[in-house]
């Protein structure tokens, strides 16, 4: 028999190995010096996470919210947070920043990178927890995210194309996980998984983190070979965009955290 972590873990391991030695042969050389540093340490951050998450046996109540990827306010859900920012900032910094001649893809790069910032904030807040219609609303903008890169992307040079591409990929991975993956916490899988033994019962939110987590991570990758593209017209300066994006995301969960207004 095996525990349902190890199932996850081995799960988490192939849909890792998978992606990211694909993203590492195809996507990831294309990236400039510092987008592929970043890119590198947000799976690094992601891997590390998700192996003391299923691997480590947790001593204490603690340790076990602290690292469980279906809590709330703990390192997981502040990860997959601060990587959406980032990406969000990573949009917005394309959107500011971008070849003038290029209005429409600019156009988008707002809309989504405002979209990213929106699920940013409902992963730390938990927004669609406490209205499921929220998934609803999430899903048809979704629709609408994936219109307008067809758009975008009739109007852009073939090298935007390819990371619009692998940008709806990522978001379609999450969304999978988000949505559908979690449906299967209905079911009870208990015991016995096609022709493997479970010593107790699958928890799908295992799966949907790990394949939420990635969803980010590949669209991250995606919006920074777009960022690339556009820094290689001289545009440097937009590379402080992101970072301060990011340092503004991390002060607005600090001041949002539990924790933060309990001392207040």
């Amino acid at each position: 028999m095996i525990l349902p972590e190890t199932l996850a873990l081995i799960f988490a391991v192939m849909a890792y190995a998978s992606i990211g030695l694909f993203c590492y042969w195809r996507l990831v050389p294309r990236l400039s010096t510092g987008s592929r540093r970043l890119a590198s340490l947000a799976l690094l951050a992601q891997a590390i996470v998700i192996a003391v998450s299923l691997g480590i046996p947790k001593t204490s109540d603690f340790q076990i919210w602290l690292w469980d990827v279906n809590e709330e306010w703990n390192i997981p859900t502040t990860l997959a947070s601060m990587q959406l920012a980032l990406a969000g900032s990573v949009a917005l910094a394309i959107a500011l920043a971008g070849e003038t001649r290029l209005k429409a893809l600019r156009l988008y790069m707002l809309c989504i990178g405002i979209f990213i910032l929106v699920l940013a904030a409902d992963e730390s807040f938990g927004l669609h927890e406490r209205n499921r219609e929220l998934e609803k609303l999430y899903a048809g903008l979704g629709l609408a995210v994936a219109a307008l890169a067809l758009a975008a992307a009739r109007s852009s040079p073939r090298q935007y194309r390819q990371w619009l591409a692998c940008l709806l990929t990522g978001l379609a991975l999450a969304a999978f996980g988000a949505i559908v993956v979690e449906q299967f916490r209905r079911l009870n899988i208990c015991h016995n998984l096609f022709f493997i033994k479970i010593r107790g019962c699958v928890e799908p939110y295992h799966y949907e983190e790990t394949l939420e987590f990635l969803g980010i991570w590949l669209a991250l990758v995606a919006l920074l070979g777009a960022f690339s593209t556009a820094l290689s017209a001289g545009r440097l300066r937009a590379w402080r965009i992101p970072f301060i994006g990011a340092a503004l995301w991390l002060l607005l969960l600090w001041r949002g955290a539990p924790a933060y207004n309990a001392v207040i």
